[in-house]
């Protein structure tokens, strides 16, 4: 790892640090809940030990256990309900892939390259990463959930993040080269097509893709005008500002899959959230629109129009892989029962030309088969069904405005899944992937611990006027 990498490492680390020093000792956030976004944010974006071009190890890792060890301890403290996410969670992150890797093992015969050593410990470190979220998952969703922790930590977020969007901006426009992979894969393969000096390849800022640099920007914007509905003042225009960082991100990026979620998430939740906004959509609107000359008018509009492409020059486009494998479900269907193994990357581009294909839904059959898609799709639609509950039957503008964002960031999470991860990651979406699953578990716990504190609030409430009303009539 060159110095000034490191030096940018520790530059976010006292950042980071130093946020959650100076503003996290006010915010009424539980410490296991601090500590996780602070290694969310100051570790998991960094990469420091790599092999090859495709073998990374993040420095998040090393806490694995500590975050699987908690989560186990928390576990018996959720309700039914979302007991029932996690089972889904661990079926389609876990169980069900390991099964059907199993089946693909004993139908081949072991002769498949996916279980090769090397492909036994990809696949091992996938689970293992799998088994970090679903921890993670655990961790946010115990959090006490009034609106003040709820907004507290919303808040703890915009500050946290800030750091890593202004290097990631620092990154893609070129003043400073943050982007580790491509340097690794370039040294490894000198034959590989393209110049690192002049093009940004899609593998980003210390060990994020692009397609996950704006995912970042996308959940970051949503995450920032939800807090600007929640505080007045001040509040208003810094979150303003964050917003707009969040989409100069995502623009210099040249993100594709950020740009279309950008568009979706925005319009949800201007369309679901509670009054109160337009000062702040002004000051976006307004920012938005000054940035857009900035970063290259003809370069954005030519990664918009070839986002059915695998890159930038190719001649196939992703519509093309998704055409092939449908037809190799259809004529295969082992295939579509039981894919072709977790992490056989190398068996989905004999079928479709690509590693991936460039689609969570396409992607969970060739990972886990259709019962692997199911059960995402089932754990999706309970999401959905429970925050629009919460939107519907709360009068508390807060909770509404909670409610906004959990389904702002499902829709289009699931629309981004359409040319991306979602919730099936790979390693270049891991940093992004922790945060993503953290928000999930904070926001779709909210309608069972809503009902849970009224219950408990509402006697004590009785008993209080009770005796005010005793002494009165003394």
């Amino acid at each position: 790892m060159s110095s000034y990498i490191l030096k940018v490492f520790i530059l976010n680390f006292v950042l980071v640090a130093a946020g959650l020093v100076v503003y996290g000792r006010k915010l009424d956030i539980e410490r296991s809940t601090k500590y996780l976004l602070f290694l969310t944010f100051c570790l998991a974006p960094m990469g420091m030990a790599m092999k090859g071009t495709v073998s990374v190890f993040f420095l998040i890792d090393l806490f694995g256990p500590l975050l699987i060890f908690i989560a186990l301890r928390k576990i018996s403290k959720l309700s039914v309900e979302l007991k029932g996410d996690v089972l889904l969670l661990v079926l389609a992150l876990l169980f069900i892939p390991l099964v059907t890797t199993m089946a693909n093992y004993l139908l081949s015969g072991g002769s498949s390259s996916q279980f090769t050593s090397r492909g036994m410990l990809g696949l091992g470190i996938w689970l293992y990463r799998n088994t970090i979220y679903v921890a993670v998952f655990i961790i946010a969703a115990v959090a006490p959930c009034s609106s003040k922790n709820v907004t507290d930590t919303l808040k703890l977020i915009v500050i946290l993040s800030l750091p890593i969007l202004l290097l990631g901006i620092v990154d893609y426009s070129g003043l400073m080269e943050l982007s580790v992979f491509e340097s690794i894969l370039a040294a490894n393969n000198p034959e590989v097509g393209f110049n690192f000096s002049t093009t940004t390849f899609g593998w980003g800022y210390l060990g994020m893709f692009r397609g996950s640099v704006g995912q970042l920007g996308v959940m970051m914007f949503l995450v920032a005008i939800t807090y600007a509905t929640l505080r007045s003042g001040l509040s208003v225009p810094i979150c303003a500002a964050m917003a707009i960082t969040a989409v100069a991100l995502i623009l210099v990026s040249f993100s594709r899959a950020g740009l279309v979620g950008l568009g979706v998430g925005f319009f949800v939740f201007l369309l679901l959230s509670s009054k109160g906004r337009m000062p702040f959509i002004i000051l976006s609107v307004v920012g938005i629109l000054l940035l857009v000359p900035v970063f290259q008018n003809e370069l954005v509009a030519a990664r918009i129009t070839s986002i059915s492409g695998y890159t930038d020059n190719s001649q196939a486009t992703r519509m093309d892989a998704w055409r092939l494998a449908l037809d190799s479900f259809i004529t295969d269907p082992f295939l579509l029962l039981i894919g072709n193994g977790a992490t056989n990357r190398q068996g989905v581009a004999a079928l479709t030309g690509a590693h991936g294909a460039h689609n969570e839904y396409i992607d969970a059959i060739f990972r886990s088969g259709v019962s692997g898609l199911v059960v995402l799709l089932v754990l999706q639609w309970h999401w959905l069904r429970r925050s629009w509950r919460l939107l519907r039957n709360r009068d508390n503008a807060e909770y509404k405005s909670f409610a906004a964002l959990a389904l702002a960031l499902l829709m289009c999470n699931a629309v981004m899944g359409l040319t991306q991860d979602h919730l099936y990651r790979a390693y270049s979406g891991y940093s992004v992937g922790l945060l993503m699953y953290f928000l999930y578990g904070l926001l779709f716990s909210l309608n069972k611990a809503s009902s849970r504190m009224n219950e408990k609030t509402a006697p004590a409430l009785t008993s209080h006027y009770a005796a005010f009303n005793w002494v009165r009539a003394q």
